[in-house]
């Protein structure tokens, strides 16, 4: 066909300089259209690296065809991410796969046809045979040893700015034992083979770049997770997939959280994993740097925790100071010296300017800045039989566990899920139970 060259040079200007050149012309009159050949290619990728080499021919007013040695070839938008043109020669980028617009255009006139890339590279950890990966079919049967995906969890949604999830699953182990895990999303599948081995803890981990491959991949859809099992006494038998959906969207701000294993409280936000807090205060007694139960301001600025154990001395934290990473100890809001309110779980306020905590079984007022008691208006805040106070983001209530049939705030078995209205000037409503415990 015949197009202005403004118009052909828009869908090459992104990766090959456009087909304004020159009119392909010659004794057999004007050209009239372009065949692009190999026409609706699939290039599958697995690792090696991979080229296509492509041929224009045009068609002239006689009818009479040539190959074009004038044509520039290029991609439309879709088509970059999959790879790029060197003359003729498509080479496959690796980082993505998908099907793309392949264009050739000479002077006014240009062709085109379509490229499917599929990515399908195979990871072979330690101690997996040579022939590892030809144990697994495609798909493979479910049996009475498949395993089953445990994390991620089915139907999750994952933000596309987010690392690799580490895939763990459950299965019964038989002997000598490989697993594939394999994770998919439209025309891109990473396998990683594993083998059962001393240490083995039934996870796999992709590499950043395995990981970036398939969220180019998705743009967006769902990435499916699966674990296959294969035994030389039952051979290879396919556990159920989950799904993923990603979306696009970016991580902002931390999660806290107590890692039990080690002792300590550790946060997880866009720079990975690490201890929330280097060297909290020091317990006189026996030395502890324990801050055990924790919550967050909802600007993400203060944490307040129970330092040393549940119940005992109480500490904000401005987690925006780089001291608190950095000193030893780590400084608290009020000096631990002068400030002796106790806590076991704890709120703040929309503005973070009060903290509940619980004492005992009784809910009190604090000023986080100086570890003062506040009064309170309204009515009293519950005395007895509280637990897991919860205040509202927009501050204008606070939810908690109510007539629990504990002695303190942990060691419960009943109560009532409650709300009671929270305003300004410390005012406080009575109490609306939403759900009874029987």
């Amino acid at each position: 066909m015949r197009l202005r060259c403004a118009i052909a040079a828009s869908f090459t200007i992104l990766i090959a300089a456009s087909g304004c050149g020159p009119r392909s012309t010659n004794t057999s009159g004007d050209l009239l259209s372009i065949d692009v050949s190999p026409a609706n290619a699939t290039l599958t990728w697995t690792g090696a690296p991979l080229s296509q080499s492509y041929t224009a021919t045009g068609t002239y007013e006689d009818g009479s065809t040539a190959v074009l040695a004038d044509v520039v070839f290029s991609l439309d938008p879709d088509g970059v991410k999959l790879g790029a043109f060197t003359s003729a020669d498509f080479a496959v980028s690796g980082q993505a796969a998908g099907k793309g617009g392949v264009y050739a255009a000479s002077g006014e006139v240009f062709g085109s046809t379509s490229v499917v890339v599929v990515v399908h590279p195979v990871r072979i950890g330690p101690g997996v045979p040579a022939d590892g990966a030809d144990k697994f079919p495609d798909v493979s049967p479910p049996g009475a040893l498949s395993p089953t995906v445990v994390y991620p969890l089915d139907r999750a949604v994952m933000p596309t700015s987010v690392k690799s999830p580490n895939v763990q699953w459950e299965a019964t182990a038989a002997g000598s034992d490989l697993y594939r895990v394999r994770l998919a999303s439209g025309f891109a599948t990473i396998d990683t083979i594993v083998a059962d081995a001393p240490g083995f803890t039934m996870s796999s981990q992709l590499s950043a770049a395995d990981w970036q491959i398939l969220v180019t991949s998705a743009a967006g859809a769902e990435i499916a997770v699966s674990v296959d099992h294969w035994d030389p006494t039952n051979g290879a038998q396919g556990g159920a997939p989950v799904d993923v959906k990603m979306v696009r969207g970016d991580i902002t701000g931390a999660i806290y959280y107590w890692n039990l294993g080690a002792g300590q409280m550790e946060r997880i936000d866009a720079m990975g994993r690490g201890i929330a807090i280097e060297k909290p205060p020091v317990q006189a007694s026996d030395g502890s740097r324990c801050v055990a139960c924790h919550s967050v301001s909802k600007d993400g600025r203060y944490l307040s925790g129970s330092m040393w154990g549940g119940g005992l001395q109480g500490a904000v934290f401005d987690m925006s100071n780089p001291a608190v990473r950095t000193m030893d100890p780590a400084p608290t809001m009020a000096p631990l010296s002068s400030s002796t309110y106790t806590q076991l779980f704890s709120t703040f306020n929309h503005d973070a300017t009060r903290l509940m905590v619980n004492v005992g079984t009784a809910l009190t007022l604090i000023d986080p800045r100086n570890g003062a008691a506040v009064p309170t208006n309204g009515t009293p805040l519950p005395a007895a039989g509280a637990a897991h106070p919860s205040w509202s983001p927009d501050g204008t209530s606070v939810a908690y566990i109510a007539n629990t049939n504990g002695t303190w705030a942990v060691d419960y078995t009943a109560g009532d899920l409650a709300i009671f209205p929270a305003s300004s000037g410390d005012s406080f409503g009575p109490a609306t139970t939403l759900v009874p415990s029987s």
